[in-house]
């Protein structure tokens, strides 16, 4: 699902009735499908169109492969589409505490497969950060997540360097239900470091002024020359 260009002509699909509806937030939408492109164009696809009125501001068109509206109705969309800052910023997010700028192979399923383990450990990093903040009657989002990730990465490396990987294995098979990993997380995650608060975001500062030539060219000494010369002529 992507937002709609008007550079792209949308040719309506006459055999296929519009829908109307309201989105989650009362504002008044229609869908219809139809064709994005010109029939000469090699690109061309059969989409769904949604546009939302809003009031005195200009439409939000989006456009999406999700044909079936019974399947994927136009409300969930737009919801998701609302989120898409905060899912952008969850990617921006990985990116920076993973450091996936390194990646371990370059062919896609190599990519791939790096971009879902950290999806995994992304997920599991937010279940620690809600317990710590929870136990400390602290909001989630002033818990850093990198420097809590730096010292969870500590501690595991450190209980694999001084136990057993035997030792640990048999740890890891005694089976327990949900009820039981969240107690024992509740009680194990009651714990608080300072450098896990997360720093304010700081004003941008303001520009320095650009610094003055210290030295020049000889072009443009010559040709400082030659204006001053032709303006004490005249």
């Amino acid at each position: 699902m992507v937002r709609y260009s008007k550079a792209i002509p949308f040719f309506a699909d006459e055999s296929r009735a519009s829908r109307e509806g309201k989105d989650k937030v009362g504002r008044s939408y229609v869908e219809e499908w139809g064709w994005l492109g010109t029939p000469t164009l090699r690109q061309r696809r059969y989409l769904r169109r949604i546009r939302v009125r809003r009031g005195t501001d200009e439409e939000l068109i989006v456009v999406t492969s999700f044909l079936d509206a019974d399947r994927y109705p136009a409300t969930d969309l737009l919801e998701v589409y609302r989120e898409r800052t905060n899912i952008e910023y969850v990617f921006q997010r990985i990116t920076e505490i993973f450091a996936l700028r390194r990646l371990i192979g370059t062919s896609p399923r190599a990519t791939l497969f790096q971009l879902s383990l950290c999806l995994v450990l992304y997920n599991v990093l937010q279940l620690v950060r809600a317990y710590i903040a929870n136990a400390n009657a602290k909001e989630v989002a002033t818990v850093s997540p990198k420097k809590l990730l730096e010292d969870m990465r500590a501690q595991l490396t450190t209980c694999f360097v001084i136990v057993e990987v035997g030792a640990l294995t048999d740890c890891l098979r005694k089976p327990g239900t949900v009820e039981d990993m969240k107690q024992f997380l509740s009680e194990r995650l009651e714990v608080w470091e300072d450098r896990w608060t997360k720093a304010k975001r700081h004003k941008n500062r303001p520009e320095k002024p650009k610094r003055q030539r210290c030295h020049d060219s000889a072009f443009r000494i010559l040709q400082k020359a030659k204006t001053k010369t032709k303006k004490s002529n005249e």
